[in-house]
């Protein structure tokens, strides 16, 4: 994992996806489920940053960011959630404001105020206009 950091600090967003990826693996193989989920989370934030800065790839970026915000609101800190939101709003203008970052905030919303029924019921009013991603 301290390569893929690396590959990220340089911007070698692409390389560090590889790297991420591979590092989970390994977590996986060695039990380690905790470390594998946070290789898997910091792989789809650079993917969302990799597309966001590619014209045929921008409407992407946001489906990554919100499997990353699924991601972190499972295995992070829920404190540390909001600082998260922002930096995915700093990765992707477009992401602020979109059906994506509202379903991240009223989730993380739900999650702070322990409203199970809350979260069930952004997630069914959300997945009834659009699918949430399966990989997640």
């Amino acid at each position: 994992m301290d390569i893929a950091e690396q590959l990220e600090k340089q911007e070698q967003f692409e390389s560090s996806i590889e790297f991420y990826e591979k590092a989970a693996d390994l977590f996986l193989t060695e039990d380690s489920h905790s470390q594998a989920n946070k290789s898997f989370l910091k792989a789809f934030e650079d993917v969302a940053r990799e597309a966001a800065g590619h014209n045929l790839l921008k409407y992407s970026a946001k489906g990554h960011l919100l499997s990353a915000g699924l991601c972190c609101l499972c295995y992070e800190d829920p404190e540390r959630f909001p600082a998260m939101l922002e930096r995915y709003k700093e990765v992707d203008i477009m992401f602020t404001g979109s059906r994506e970052c509202n379903l991240l905030q009223q989730l993380s919303d739900a999650v702070a105020g322990d409203a199970s029924r809350l979260f069930t019921d952004e997630v069914a009013q959300y997945n009834a206009l659009s699918k949430l991603p399966s990989q997640v």
